[in-house]
């Protein structure tokens, strides 16, 4: 069985979880809407949990811990609302 390391993981899902809604703004940039506008900004708060998470012992736990889980639930509401 393969094993994964959860910090590898969690390094990789971080950027791509960053670039994806700026790779969108910037392709659908004269399809401005709101619904749009919270879907990134939802994304982009998600990718800085994760960061946040992968950095969990080069940061302190306030940091790692709690804001990271504060940016995921505020994305995922932002996300949610976005539909």
């Amino acid at each position: 069985m393969i094993s994964f390391d959860l910090r590898s993981v969690l390094l990789v899902v971080a950027p791509v979880a960053m670039l994806l809604p700026l790779l969108a703004w910037y392709l659908l940039k004269s399809a401005g809407g709101r619904a749009l506008h919270l879907w990134y900004g939802g994304s982009l708060l998600i990718g800085c949990a994760f960061l946040l998470l992968a950095m969990r012992d080069l940061l302190p736990d306030w940091a790692t811990f709690h804001l990271a889980q504060g940016l995921y639930v505020i994305g995922a509401m932002m996300m949610v609302a976005s539909l």
